[in-house]
């Protein structure tokens, strides 16, 4: 392999970066990808995650030989209130919706028994109708909170910049 002197002296050696030899092959078909854990954002992260997303759009290492956004439109990208607001919605939204899942689904299984005693002549078909009724319903509010959802998460992304809209006044006009 050439060497290159932009390489640390572990890439030029054919090693990883951990000290572990690489046997013939090129660096790069060897290096061993970072395993990255996600999860979902908390209330503490706010001031992160608009740092990051200001950094990204507005910050001194995006104009680095580009025109961006900020060179266009003035103003802050992200509402640090806003994406608290929806973080803090999302976790009410989230038990939401397992409830609703588990009564939808207990509905469900109620209307599953009731049709089985009826079909066996052991209940009246009142009470399927009843346990359809209910069904529908929990099926209702379900939808309803899976929309809820949806709404939490475009509001979520408008607070961190998404579909930013332009002021009447270009920067600098």
């Amino acid at each position: 392999m050439p060497s290159d002197p932009q390489l640390p002296d572990q890439q030029r050696s054919g090693q990883q970066l951990s000290g572990k030899p690489v046997s013939g092959k090129p660096v790069l078909d060897t290096m061993v990808p970072v395993a990255l854990q996600f999860r979902l954002a908390r209330l503490d992260d706010v001031a992160a995650i608009v740092a990051l997303v200001e950094s990204a759009y507005r910050g001194d290492a995006a104009r680095e030989g580009w025109t961006t956004e900020a060179d266009l439109i003035g103003g802050q990208r992200t509402d640090a209130g806003a994406v608290a607001d929806a973080l803090a919605q999302r976790g009410t939204i989230d038990e939401q919706l397992a409830a609703q899942q588990a009564l939808t689904a207990a509905s469900a299984n109620a209307l599953r028994l009731s049709t089985a005693r009826y079909e066996q002549g052991s209940d009246t078909y009142l009470n399927v109708l009843i346990a359809q009724r209910a069904l529908y319903s929990a099926r209702q509010t379900l939808v309803a909170s899976q929309l809820a959802e949806s709404i939490n998460l475009v509001t979520l992304y408008a607070a961190l910049g998404g579909g930013l809209n332009a002021p009447a006044t270009p920067v600098g006009g």
